[in-house]
C-alpha cells in the first residue's frame, strides 16, 4: 500500500501506522432470494402460484376456477338454471291462459312523445278531442279477431290508447313520495315502502275485480279488460300532484282545491275515453234498457274516481 508521502506500507500496518479494520464474518451463510422483475404489462399477473415471485394471487385464482369446476357447483348450477327455466315455463302456462303476452307488450309500445302528450291531457282533459282511437288492420295483433281483422293502433300511434307506463310509473312515484313524506314528518319506517306499495296494489284489484264482475254482467268484451287497467292507473298522476302540493306547504283550501280540479279531471277523462268502448253494439239486440245501465257503469266507473283517489291520498 502506498502512504501519503511516498512511503509504502507494508501488509499487516494501517493507514498512518494504524491496525487495519476487518469486516466481521458471518457464522452462518444467509440465503437470498432472487428478486425477479414485475411481469411485462398484458400478461396474467400471477396465474400460477410461485410463477413470478407473487404467488398469492395466482394461488386464489386457481382455487377460485376449481371451486366452479367442482361437481358440487356445476350441479347447483344446473339446478339454478332449471329453476329459473321451470319459472318461466310456469308464467306462460298460467299467465297466458287469462293474459295474451303479446297483447300485454302492446301497451308499453310508447314514446317520448306520447308520455308528455298523454300527461298533458290527463291533467287537461277538457282541451282534448277527438276521443275515438284509430284503428288497423293486422293479422299479427292478439286482440284482432281470428283470421285477421281491425285492431286498435298501439300508443305510440295513438294518442288516445291506454297503455301502462305511465301507470306503472306513477305507482312507482307514489311510493317514492308517500315514503319521503313520512320521512319529512319523522314518521319513516323500513317496512313503508311494503305496505305503500301493498296498499296500492289492493285498490287496485278491488276496483278492477269490481269493473270484470259489472263488465260480465253487461257483456262487455273481455279485451276491454286490459284497458279498464290502464285507466285505472291514470288516477296516480293527480294524486302524485296533490301530494306534491301538500309537501311543498299547501294545506287548507289550496290542498283540496288541488285535490278536486285532479280528480274532476281524472273523472272526465276516464268517461271521454270509456264511452265508445263501453257503450258499442247498445243499439241493437240490448235495446234502451241495456244502454242505460252500460251508461250507469261507465258514470259510477268515473265517479269512482273521486272516491278511489281520496282514499289513496298522503
Amino acid at each position: 500500500m502506498y502512504r501519503p508521502g511516498g512511503q509504502n506500507v507494508g501488509p499487516g500496518q494501517g493507514l498512518y501506522g494504524q491496525q487495519p479494520i476487518y469486516a466481521p464474518q458471518p457464522q452462518h451463510p444467509v440465503s437470498v432470494p432472487p428478486i425477479s422483475s414485475p411481469p411485462p404489462h398484458g400478461e396474467n399477473f400471477g396465474a400460477s402460484p410461485g410463477a413470478n415471485g407473487y404467488g398469492g394471487y395466482g394461488a386464489y385464482g386457481q382455487g377460485f376456477n376449481e371451486y366452479l369446476n367442482a361437481p358440487a357447483a356445476q350441479m347447483g348450477l344446473q339446478v339454478g338454471q332449471s329453476a329459473v327455466l321451470a319459472g318461466q315455463n310456469f308464467v306462460n302456462a298460467n299467465v297466458g291462459k287469462y293474459v295474451s303476452t303479446s297483447a300485454l307488450r302492446r301497451y308499453f309500445n310508447v314514446t317520448n312523445t306520447y308520455v308528455l302528450r298523454k300527461l298533458g291531457i290527463l291533467l287537461f282533459p277538457w282541451r282534448h278531442g277527438p276521443w275515438l282511437r284509430q284503428r288497423e288492420t293486422s293479422r299479427d295483433h292478439a286482440s284482432s279477431a281470428a283470421g285477421g281483422g281491425e285492431a286498435f293502433a298501439d300508443p305510440r300511434d295513438d294518442i288516445n290508447a291506454p297503455d301502462f307506463y305511465i301507470p306503472i310509473m306513477a305507482v312507482v312515484t307514489y311510493i317514492l313520495q308517500n315514503s319521503l313524506i313520512a320521512g319529512v314528518q319523522g314518521k319513516f319506517q323500513a317496512d313503508l315502502f311494503g305496505e305503500t306499495a301493498g296498499w296500492a296494489v289492493a285498490f287496485l284489484l278491488v276496483e278492477n275485480s269490481i269493473i270484470k264482475f259489472g263488465c260480465y254482467l253487461l257483456s262487455i268484451p273481455s279485451a276491454l279488460f286490459l284497458d279498464l287497467v290502464a285507466y285505472s292507473g291514470y288516477k296516480y298522476v293527480g294524486i302524485i300532484l296533490t301530494n306534491l302540493v301538500g309537501l311543498l306547504g299547501f294545506q287548507g283550501i289550496v290542498y283540496w282545491l288541488v285535490f278536486l280540479y285532479t280528480s274532476l279531471a281524472c273523472a272526465f277523462f276516464v268517461l271521454r275515453s270509456l264511452r265508445s268502448a263501453i257503450l258499442q253494439g247498445t243499439d241493437d239486440a240490448s235495446g234502451k234498457q241495456g244502454k242505460a245501465r252500460k251508461v250507469y257503469f261507465l258514470a259510477s266507473i268515473a265517479l269512482a274516481q273521486l272516491m278511489w283517489m281520496y282514499l289513496m291520498l298522503r
